[in-house]
């Protein structure tokens, strides 16, 4: 059994516009790092939970710093909300 963490259309666009080749520059990566702590950092603003917030800052911090992969990242990425509780 295939574990898949992305949707139909996730795949076709994977499938239609093959990058696997092309490597992404560190400096779009960052500045996506930047955006989720600053997304995170609103949502704790508006109390959409202060915990979340902590884990996704902290690890934010270490992916500028150097100290953790993108691969982890990507985990965090998947575990944070893509939208505030309404």
């Amino acid at each position: 059994m295939s574990r898949t963490y992305y949707g139909e259309e996730s795949r076709r666009a994977r499938d239609n516009f093959p990058l696997d080749h092309r490597r992404t520059d560190l400096k779009l990566i960052y500045a996506i790092v930047e955006v989720k702590k600053a997304a995170a950092h609103t949502y704790m603003e508006l109390g959409v939970s202060p915990d979340l917030y902590q884990a996704v800052a902290g690890a934010c911090d270490r992916v500028l710093a150097g100290r953790r992969t993108i691969s982890s990242l990507r985990r965090l990425c998947r575990a944070a909300p893509a939208h505030p509780p309404t």
